[in-house]
């Protein structure tokens, strides 16, 4: 589900596979691999498939996971992808 596409100066662009049946998707980030994750963006279009974040300097380590909705409209969320580093 995780794919690296490029990263310039101060940005990263991340990309990933479609999750079947997801509404959405949330990207989270670290500056340690096993280190609390903190909720960086939230892509609420299934059909968003690449996010552009602004990292500050040094190493980051970035998770994605994707949600769907129940019938009350409340998220259920699916589990992260293993974390990459960039």
């Amino acid at each position: 589900m995780w794919y690296f596409i490029y990263k310039p100066l101060y940005k990263v662009r991340l990309s990933w596979k479609k999750v079947k049946n997801a509404k959405g998707y949330q990207i989270f980030s670290s500056k340690k691999k096993n280190g609390k994750y903190h909720l960086v963006k939230t892509l609420k279009k299934a059909s968003a498939l690449t996010a552009t974040i602004k990292q500050n300097r040094g190493q980051t380590y970035y998770k994605v996971r994707a949600f769907v909705k129940d019938a009350e409209n409340d998220r259920i969320y699916g589990n992260f992808c293993v974390g990459k580093k960039l």
